[in-house]
């Protein structure tokens, strides 16, 4: 008889399940949130706001004015996984865990922090990783999930898993300003030249 899959990789593939029901033309992305007690307190997937025709019916604003994904969201019709999954939880949320078929953006960085999720869990990566740096600066633990191999990598410091030399370019960038006036909570970070530390560990699912 073979051993139980881990609270993880059976959070993450229900996680994958909830994405199919996405309205999404790009990705089709589902979350979870789950409690202490590993229950289940909310679901949520990718797609327009109630009441309004879905991407495949009115067609994806994003795809007609040709926008790369990980820029320019607030262009977008559809509500994102992770914060359906929020809206759903309320304040169950709370100390609870978010798994994500796909790392969080900046805008759903945000409201993880303040709906008081303490745990992140992604699948895949995202181009935009402003919001993790911030979850990670805030205290946050934020941890990618290798499907296959069943472990997650912990991330420890702002830079992500990407690349020191992606993550510092990006670190530079973001502390020289946007328009003359710097970005603070990347000041510390124009300067680290160091690969990013993570501790990458085995899945410490309980009973």
């Amino acid at each position: 008889m073979s051993a139980r899959i881990s609270w993880d990789r059976y959070f993450v593939n229900i996680t994958r399940d909830v994405g199919e029901r996405s309205t999404c033309d790009r990705r089709h992305i589902g979350a979870v949130i789950t409690n202490v007690s590993h229950e289940i307190v909310a679901t949520g997937y990718n797609g327009n706001p109630r009441g309004m025709s879905h991407c495949a019916t009115i067609g994806c604003i994003r795809n007609e004015l040709n926008i790369p994904s990980g820029t320019r969201t607030e262009i977008c019709t559809a509500v994102h996984a992770e914060q359906n999954a929020l809206l759903q939880a309320g304040r169950a949320s709370f100390g609870g865990t978010l798994y994500c078929a796909v790392q969080p953006c900046n805008v759903c960085a945000k409201m993880i922090i303040n709906a008081g999720i303490r745990r992140v869990v992604y699948l895949d990566p995202y181009p935009e990783t402003m919001g993790v740096d911030l979850m990670v600066a805030l205290g946050l633990e934020v941890e990618r999930y290798y499907l296959e191999e069943d472990r997650v990598e912990r991330i420890t410091t702002f830079q992500q898993s990407l690349g020191a030399e992606d993550s510092l370019q990006r670190a530079k960038e973001a502390a020289a300003g946007v328009g003359g006036k710097p970005l603070r909570i990347y000041d510390s970070l124009a300067n680290l030249g160091t690969a990013p530390q993570v501790r990458r560990e085995g899945n410490q699912g309980g009973s």
